[in-house]
């Protein structure tokens, strides 16, 4: 049990979340009316207390929440308790204060029917080992299209003829093997891995500089991609969700990132496109251009330190890593078979 109390804020729609872990008692009370008033002070009158990890309350942390509630009533808010625990509702029936229960404002905002208001939200809670705040969640539905060969691959022959332009624009995510820029003859000397979401694309060259570069769209400039092959969509989004761990400093793990996409989509394909600080990165990417057509095996050893550069401990911790990819839950669809690998516990 925490003798402590930790408060985090969460926005979701217009309301304010006060997600709470430990005790309310009277030392800790204090520092929870301050959150409070600070909040309200900011102009936000719709407030809800998330009390599910709540320990403990004493009468001066009831006292707290009946001043804000009466406060936010005055202002036309809300304000209300959210998944309290045994102990707190006992508290809180035997004084008599079951208004304070009533997250009914709240609830009808987080249920309310797709093509609304985006803040219409499905769920918030512990999914899959992590606290999940689904920001938004309709029916749209989009279409991955696969273009390009991608077993060229396994001996390096791509080509000119192999080449194509991709526009990635602000309405466009897409990820594969290329180079930026429409220049062909340019991208069979350092073609390597590359993505684009939402205007901004990056890519790894192969000529051995070790450096990524990367444009953004703006001003009626679009990066232009020229690439051998690609998955690629439009940005429309069925759902959007924030994550952390469930237990503080645990790292999460991308599986589970994954499976979650899948549970709030209610999609057994999809494009994922992630944006998250990473506790390190392991992975490989292109040393030489795939055009090189070696003699001896691409992925055989020795050649194969000779054509990727391979991370042999977890790098990049700390760091905010964009990732896009497809998933399929029930069997690969239609082209995107050789894109995917089994991603299982452990993998």
């Amino acid at each position: 049990m925490s003798t402590n109390l930790e408060i985090e804020s969460i926005d979701k729609g217009g309301f304010k979340i006060l997600k709470l872990k430990g005790r309310i008692d009277a030392n800790w009370s204090l520092r929870l009316s301050e959150a409070i008033t600070e909040i309200i002070r900011g102009g936000f009158y719709d407030i809800v207390i998330d009390a599910a990890e709540v320990d403990y309350i004493s009468s001066a942390g009831v006292r707290v929440l009946l001043m804000s509630y009466k406060e936010l009533a005055r202002l036309g808010g809300s304000f209300g308790l959210y998944r309290p625990g045994e102990n707190v509702v006992s508290i809180i029936n035997m004084m008599g204060l079951t208004s304070l229960f009533d997250c009914s404002k709240f609830e009808r905002a987080m249920s309310a029917p797709s093509g609304q208001a985006p803040a219409a939200a499905t769920f918030y809670g512990t999914l899959n080992g992590m606290d999940v705040n689904v920001l938004y969640d309709n029916a749209s539905r989009i279409k991955v299209k696969i273009s390009g060969n991608i077993d060229k691959i396994s001996d390096f022959s791509y080509s000119k003829d192999d080449a194509a332009i991709l526009s990635a624009g602000p309405g466009m995510a897409a990820f594969g093997l290329g180079a930026l820029g429409a220049d062909i003859a340019s991208a069979l000397e350092r073609a390597g891995e590359f993505i684009s979401v939402c205007g901004f694309a990056a890519g790894m060259p192969s000529d051995g500089s070790k450096k990524p570069d990367y444009m953004i769209a703006g001003s009626g400039f679009v990066p232009e991609i020229t690439y051998f092959y690609s998955a690629f969509c439009e940005c429309v989004y069925s759902a959007a969700f924030t994550f952390k761990s469930e237990k503080a400093g645990a790292p999460v793990k991308l599986s589970d990132i994954v499976k979650a996409a899948h549970g709030i989509s209610k999609s057994d394909d999809i494009l994922i496109t992630l944006i998250g600080e990473t506790s390190g990165l392991v992975g490989a990417s292109l040393a030489v251009p795939p055009v090189s057509r070696p003699a001896e095996g691409v992925y055989e050893f020795p050649q194969l330190r000779d054509n990727f550069n391979i991370t042999a401990e977890p790098a990049y911790n700390g760091h905010i890593a964009l990732c896009a990819g497809i998933s399929s839950a029930a069997g690969a669809p239609a082209g995107a078979a050789k894109f995917l690998r089994p991603l299982a516990a452990g993998s």
